[in-house]
């Protein structure tokens, strides 16, 4: 049965990366691996369950081999999470809190630092880049707490600057919510949000979806329910901290 479950995970992660090239001859073999990742007497959650799992063990986040980046990224730990500083000896009065996307489940890919070191390069200012908890080992829950203590401490010790939150897809979805439970908490509100493309309705209730999924790789609703699941652990993916779109923004 463990074979089973590595072979399914392999095949998994062979049809998230197929699926980023909507050609013809992807779309087929998508089709055929999806048929192939399912053993019998399984369903496709438990097997997205596993694969997740699986990926999870590997706690620390390695930077990926771009040499000219690194050097000028710092690393700290926060309650036993990865921080990473960029810009941090440049004098500036504004601090970006970037949170990155990845549907709550996959850490930041080479394309988030390349789009980070571009953005360092034509402006001054500190950029702060949590690795945040992610499912289906943590949830929301415990990546709100501790996100929360990070804030704190940015308030602390960068309190005179205008604080930016920035965050593409889940981690556009994660910097509004939480700028709406922060508000909620009577914690200074940031004071600008950048939101690429944010993740706000993990229900997924909306079936204009549907029509778009062709068009858009990253656009599965059955992987993408499944990990909002995963993220919520029980609680309302209508709660505005799953789902920012049912809150007040």
């Amino acid at each position: 049965m463990k074979n089973i479950e590595n072979n399914s995970c392999i095949i998994y992660h062979f049809v998230m990366k197929t699926a980023e090239s909507r050609s013809k001859s992807a779309e087929i073999c998508e089709k055929i691996a999806r048929k192939a990742v399912v053993p019998k007497g399984r369903t496709l959650t438990e097997v997205i369950m596993s694969f997740r799992s699986h990926r999870s063990h590997q706690k620390r986040y390695h930077l990926p081999l771009l040499f000219r980046i690194q050097d000028n990224i710092d690393e700290i730990s926060v309650e036993d999470m990865q921080v990473f500083y960029m810009n941090v000896e440049q004098e500036s009065d504004k601090i970006i809190l970037y949170l990155h996307g990845g549907a709550y489940v996959e850490k930041m890919l080479p394309f988030h630092w390349l789009m980070l070191d571009k953005i360092s390069q034509r402006c001054t200012h500190t950029m702060i880049i949590p690795d945040y908890p992610l499912a289906p080992m943590a949830d929301w829950q415990k990546c709100y707490e501790k996100m929360t203590i990070i804030y704190q401490k940015i308030l602390k010790y960068y309190g005179n600057r205008k604080i930016i939150l920035m965050g593409d897809s889940a981690g556009g979805g994660l910097a509004a919510g939480l700028t709406m439970y922060w508000h909620s908490v009577n914690l200074r509100c940031p004071d600008k949000l950048i939101l690429l493309s944010p993740w706000v309705d993990l229900s997924m209730d909306n079936p204009e979806m549907q029509k778009y999924a062709p068009l858009d790789p990253t656009c599965n609703h059955d992987e993408l329910k499944v990990d909002g699941e995963f993220w919520a652990n029980g609680t309302s993916l209508k709660d505005y901290r799953i789902s920012p779109l049912y809150g007040d923004m």
